[in-house]
């Protein structure tokens, strides 16, 4: 007959596996441990990802913003204003 030592509500069989009890709580306590530091990586990169997609986007928009204020034409059109110039139509040539 089972005198009802291999049950877990009996006091012997906590005395009996203590060890094993001690072992599971300690692997569930870093599981716990090891999952929110986890949770606290990801949610750090996350942070940092948008971080870094706010800053490509502020510098493509001051790079459109430089361009547009370059550009060829305009800076021609600004030379056409201020004085009576002709546009070289062959490249200049150095003369030694």
């Amino acid at each position: 007959m089972d005198d009802g030592s291999a049950s877990p509500f009996n006091k012997d069989f906590y005395r009996k596996h203590l060890g094993k009890v001690i072992i599971v709580l300690f692997l569930l306590y870093s599981y716990v441990q090891m999952r929110y530091i986890y949770e606290e990586t990801i949610s750090e990169l996350g942070a940092l990802k948008r971080e870094l997609a706010d800053a490509r986007y502020t510098s493509i928009a001051t790079w459109g913003e430089l361009t547009s204020k370059n550009k060829p034409e305009i800076v021609r059109g600004k030379i056409s204003n201020n004085a009576n110039l002709i546009s070289a139509d062959e490249p200049p040539i150095k003369i030694e």
